[in-house]
Protein backbone atom coordinates (compact mmCIF):
# COMPACT_ATOMS: atom_id res chain seq x y z
CA UNK A 1 0.00 0.00 0.00
CA UNK A 2 2.94 2.64 0.93
CA UNK A 3 4.63 1.52 -2.61
CA UNK A 4 1.60 2.62 -3.94
CA UNK A 5 1.25 5.91 -2.93
CA UNK A 6 4.98 6.52 -3.10
CA UNK A 7 4.62 5.74 -7.17
CA UNK A 8 1.58 8.15 -6.94
CA UNK A 9 3.86 11.17 -5.11
CA UNK A 10 6.21 10.73 -7.27
CA UNK A 11 4.29 10.73 -10.62
CA UNK A 12 2.53 14.22 -9.04
CA UNK A 13 5.98 15.63 -8.42
CA UNK A 14 7.17 14.65 -12.04
CA UNK A 15 3.85 16.23 -13.73
CA UNK A 16 4.09 19.09 -11.35
CA UNK A 17 7.59 19.80 -12.56
CA UNK A 18 6.91 18.81 -16.14
CA UNK A 19 3.94 21.68 -16.07
CA UNK A 20 5.65 24.01 -14.41
CA UNK A 21 8.80 24.36 -17.20
CA UNK A 22 6.39 23.94 -20.00
CA UNK A 23 4.36 26.90 -18.79
CA UNK A 24 7.67 28.68 -17.84
CA UNK A 25 8.48 28.45 -21.79
CA UNK A 26 5.15 29.50 -22.88
CA UNK A 27 5.07 32.44 -20.76
CA UNK A 28 8.77 32.88 -22.09
CA UNK A 29 7.76 32.46 -25.86
CA UNK A 30 5.17 34.51 -25.41
CA UNK A 31 7.07 37.31 -24.09
CA UNK A 32 9.23 37.02 -26.85
CA UNK A 33 6.57 37.04 -29.13
CA UNK A 34 5.49 40.27 -28.01
CA UNK A 35 8.57 42.27 -28.25
CA UNK A 36 9.44 41.09 -31.65
CA UNK A 37 5.60 42.47 -32.53
CA UNK A 38 6.50 45.77 -30.91
CA UNK A 39 9.54 45.67 -32.69
CA UNK A 40 7.21 45.09 -36.42
CA UNK A 41 5.11 48.03 -35.37
CA UNK A 42 7.91 50.39 -35.00
CA UNK A 43 9.62 49.45 -37.45
CA UNK A 44 6.69 49.45 -39.69
CA UNK A 45 5.39 53.17 -38.38
CA UNK A 46 9.18 54.41 -37.76
CA UNK A 47 10.39 52.93 -41.44
CA UNK A 48 13.60 51.93 -40.01
CA UNK A 49 16.00 50.05 -41.79
CA UNK A 50 17.46 47.25 -41.55
CA UNK A 51 20.53 48.05 -40.38
CA UNK A 52 18.91 50.33 -37.19
CA UNK A 53 16.34 47.12 -36.62
CA UNK A 54 19.65 44.93 -36.46
CA UNK A 55 21.20 47.79 -34.37
CA UNK A 56 18.01 48.38 -32.16
CA UNK A 57 17.50 44.45 -31.55
CA UNK A 58 21.15 43.85 -30.65
CA UNK A 59 20.78 47.28 -28.10
CA UNK A 60 17.68 45.45 -26.76
CA UNK A 61 19.26 41.91 -26.07
CA UNK A 62 22.22 43.59 -24.29
CA UNK A 63 18.95 45.32 -22.11
CA UNK A 64 17.60 41.98 -21.61
CA UNK A 65 19.82 40.00 -19.95
CA UNK A 66 20.61 42.78 -17.30
CA UNK A 67 16.62 43.47 -16.73
CA UNK A 68 16.36 39.35 -16.50
CA UNK A 69 17.29 38.82 -12.92
CA UNK A 70 15.04 42.07 -12.26
CA UNK A 71 12.10 40.38 -13.97
CA UNK A 72 12.93 37.09 -11.78
CA UNK A 73 13.17 38.98 -8.59
CA UNK A 74 9.95 40.49 -9.71
CA UNK A 75 8.28 37.11 -10.24
CA UNK A 76 9.57 36.09 -7.40
CA UNK A 77 8.09 39.16 -4.94
CA UNK A 78 4.93 38.43 -6.67
CA UNK A 79 4.80 34.83 -5.13
CA UNK A 80 5.55 35.78 -1.98
CA UNK A 81 2.91 38.39 -1.86
CA UNK A 82 0.48 35.91 -3.15
CA UNK A 83 1.55 33.44 -0.19
CA UNK A 84 1.77 36.22 2.17
CA UNK A 85 -1.79 37.59 1.73
CA UNK A 86 -3.67 33.85 1.21
CA UNK A 87 -6.27 32.81 2.23
CA UNK A 88 -7.40 36.28 3.46
CA UNK A 89 -4.16 36.67 5.82
CA UNK A 90 -2.93 40.34 6.28
CA UNK A 91 0.69 41.18 7.66
CA UNK A 92 0.67 44.68 7.09
CA UNK A 93 4.40 44.46 7.71
CA UNK A 94 4.88 41.62 5.45
CA UNK A 95 3.07 43.24 2.81
CA UNK A 96 4.60 46.41 2.72
CA UNK A 97 8.29 44.96 2.56
CA UNK A 98 7.25 42.79 -0.07
CA UNK A 99 5.82 46.36 -1.83
CA UNK A 100 8.51 48.10 -1.37
CA UNK A 101 10.95 45.55 -2.78
CA UNK A 102 8.78 45.15 -5.98
CA UNK A 103 8.77 49.14 -6.29
CA UNK A 104 12.62 49.23 -5.98
CA UNK A 105 12.35 46.27 -8.81
CA UNK A 106 10.18 48.18 -10.95
CA UNK A 107 11.72 51.31 -10.64
CA UNK A 108 15.31 49.48 -11.90
CA UNK A 109 13.26 47.73 -14.63
CA UNK A 110 11.93 51.58 -15.40
CA UNK A 111 15.39 52.90 -15.63
CA UNK A 112 16.24 50.04 -17.71
CA UNK A 113 13.95 50.84 -20.22
CA UNK A 114 14.20 54.86 -20.23
CA UNK A 115 17.89 54.45 -20.85
CA UNK A 116 17.48 51.75 -23.31
CA UNK A 117 14.80 54.55 -25.33
CA UNK A 118 17.52 57.25 -25.22
CA UNK A 119 20.09 55.33 -26.66
CA UNK A 120 18.07 53.79 -29.79
CA UNK A 121 16.59 58.19 -29.65
CA UNK A 122 19.82 59.90 -29.92
CA UNK A 123 22.16 56.62 -31.27
CA UNK A 124 19.90 54.91 -33.90
CA UNK A 125 17.07 57.68 -35.28
CA UNK A 126 17.11 59.96 -37.77
CA UNK A 127 15.72 63.20 -37.18
CA UNK A 128 12.27 62.59 -38.78
CA UNK A 129 12.21 59.46 -37.09
CA UNK A 130 12.45 60.97 -33.45
CA UNK A 131 9.91 63.39 -34.79
CA UNK A 132 7.51 60.58 -35.38
CA UNK A 133 8.40 58.92 -32.07
CA UNK A 134 7.79 61.54 -29.88
CA UNK A 135 4.38 62.00 -31.41
CA UNK A 136 4.13 58.29 -30.64
CA UNK A 137 5.11 58.27 -27.17
CA UNK A 138 3.02 61.23 -26.67
CA UNK A 139 -0.09 59.03 -28.28
CA UNK A 140 0.80 56.19 -26.38
CA UNK A 141 1.21 58.36 -23.01
CA UNK A 142 -2.44 60.10 -23.34
CA UNK A 143 -3.91 56.64 -24.25
CA UNK A 144 -2.79 55.16 -21.00
CA UNK A 145 -3.93 58.12 -18.68
CA UNK A 146 -7.19 58.06 -20.36
CA UNK A 147 -7.28 54.25 -20.04
CA UNK A 148 -6.28 54.45 -16.25
CA UNK A 149 -9.09 57.24 -15.85
CA UNK A 150 -11.15 55.30 -17.43
CA UNK A 151 -10.78 52.17 -15.63
CA UNK A 152 -10.85 54.05 -12.56
CA UNK A 153 -14.79 55.61 -13.09
CA UNK A 154 -15.99 52.40 -14.41
CA UNK A 155 -14.81 50.95 -11.10
CA UNK A 156 -16.13 53.92 -9.18
CA UNK A 157 -19.44 53.97 -10.42
CA UNK A 158 -19.42 50.00 -10.38
CA UNK A 159 -19.20 49.72 -6.66
CA UNK A 160 -22.01 52.53 -6.18
CA UNK A 161 -24.49 50.01 -7.11
CA UNK A 162 -22.78 47.08 -5.09
CA UNK A 163 -24.30 46.25 -1.57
Amino acid sequence: MKLKYVGLSVVLVMTGAFVAVWTHSLHRRSAEQMLERRMAILAWRLHLTNAQREKIQSMMRADLSSAQPLLQELTSGQQQMLAATQNGSFDEAKVRSIAERQSQTIAQLIFIKERFLAEVYSNVLTPEQRTKADAMRQQSSCLQVQTFISRLSSAHSQSEFEI
